[in-house]
């Protein structure tokens, strides 16, 4: 009955711009019932408190900063209604807790908390199209986050003409949908996301076809406490080596970094132009014939990817006369932190994700040593181990200004301290949802 063609997680630029609302209000969905508890109070249930990753998260969303985007094409054999994706939308409300989930502060604490009267903000949007509802979008703060939801849903309905990004499903699936999800990305990373646009779709489905939809509750939102402790234990670590600990933190504050895109094209001035974000859909034979590319020469796709963009980067600063034999390139990529956890945290959600620097020479001519470049990337890229996650991140918060705050930080555009961030959303087999 339906077919979807891409899930593109999006990082926003630093930016204030209000959507229009198209609608008279929020949509309700269903209360929850929740046994009594000494922790419920005032409209929600407190959970634990958020730790700082999700506090600097939290403030980097006020600025629109860092929160996540992902954008479904749909295709159905049978035209859909509007009442359709609502419906579908409040049983993934009711079945994904971060969904509901908002931020208070508690005796100067910072708590993950649920509502427990939640809403829905889903818009029906007939006069857009994708890349500007994607780029209004990605520059739209979460300005109160004491208050669900913490994510929006935008749908677009695609008028006769517009393309198909998989032609070949336009003849048998004629009626197309854009459906945007936009979450505060305090609720989610990667990886909750992709449970969340999965789980959605067989929802949709199920809505369609009038199947029965369970009660059943989705994995659990959980604190991060477990990778907190272990960065508590690397802390310890470094401490009991002060003379180390304090080379490391000198090599990073003298450390001067220059994007290589700033090198060859100079940096832009202030409020010249908004950040404007270009989507790509590669064609899934394209796709796959990469990724069986990887298999044969023993690489992953994400390390193929990354020599991808690391040879497109050095030859597009070449061309605009950048030439070097060598080019230094600092990337940054995430790390699921959950792979260090003890027990079984399959179904733990949120955001659990860290992230670690690579720092690697490209030779100016690495067309010719593509895959040996690609297979050299992926010793660093099983090295980032917790500790090193965490010894990076807490090194980098030594050398911080004594007036710094994640307000005066989100609040203006950052410093970059990397030519880029490379994260790959592919299936992943974490958890199966339940009609």
């Amino acid at each position: 009955m339906l077919a979807t063609k891409r899930l593109l997680p999006r990082l926003p630029a630093a930016a204030s711009h209000g959507l229009p609302r198209c609608l008279a209000g929020p949509s309700r969905a269903p209360r929850f019932s929740h046994a009594a508890s000494k922790s419920a109070e005032n409209g929600v249930l407190w959970l634990h408190p958020a730790g700082g990753t999700i506090e600097r998260l939290d403030v980097a969303a006020k600025y629109a900063q860092l929160n996540l985007l992902g954008c479904l094409t749909i295709n159905s054999c049978l035209p859909l209604e509007p009442a359709h994706f609502e419906e579908a939308l409040k049983h993934l409300h009711r079945k994904i807790s971060p969904l509901r989930a908002c931020f208070r502060w508690r005796e100067g604490t910072l708590w993950v908390c649920e509502a427990l009267d939640p809403q829905l903000d889903f818009l029906v949007l007939k006069d857009s199209d994708v890349t500007t509802t994607i780029n209004n979008l990605l520059i739209q703060p979460f300005e109160n986050s004491a208050e669900a939801p913490l994510w929006r849903a935008r749908l677009l309905p695609a008028a006769p003409g517009v393309p198909c990004p998989i032609p070949e499903m336009k003849e048998k699936f004629p009626h197309q949908y854009d459906l945007m999800l936009h979450i505060h990305h305090g609720l989610s990373d990667g990886i909750t996301g992709f449970v969340i646009f999965s789980t959605f779709l067989k929802l949709l489905e199920a809505v369609v076809l009038g199947s029965p939809i369970s009660k059943e509750q989705l994995g659990k939102l959980v604190s991060g406490k477990q990778s907190m402790d272990i960065e508590g234990e690397v802390l310890k670590n470094l401490e009991s080596r002060p003379d180390e600990f304090q080379r490391m933190i000198d090599e990073t504050a003298n450390t001067k970094f220059t994007p290589l895109l700033e090198q060859a094209f100079g940096t832009p001035e202030e409020g010249i132009s908004p950040t404007e974000y270009v989507m790509t859909d590669i064609e899934p034979r394209l796709l796959q014939n990469f990724q069986e590319r990887c298999r044969s020469h023993g690489v992953t796709v994400n390390s193929g990817m990354t020599s991808v963009i690391n040879t497109a980067l050095v030859e597009l600063v070449a061309d605009a006369g950048l030439e070097r034999d060598v080019y230094s390139i600092t990337s940054r990529h995430p790390v699921n932190l959950r792979r260090y956890w003890n027990g079984d945290p399959v179904t733990a959600m949120g955001n659990h994700m860290g992230a670690i620097s690579h720092t690697m020479q490209i030779p100016r001519h690495n067309r010719n040593t593509f895959w040996e470049h690609a297979k050299r990337l992926i010793p660093s890229s099983a090295g980032s181990s917790m500790t090193g996650t965490s010894s990076g991140k807490i090194v980098r918060s030594k050398t911080l200004p004594k007036d710094y705050s994640h307000d005066s930080f989100y609040g203006s555009p950052p410093t970059s301290i990397y030519d880029y961030m490379f994260s790959s959303h592919l299936p992943l087999q974490l958890l199966t949802p339940q009609k």
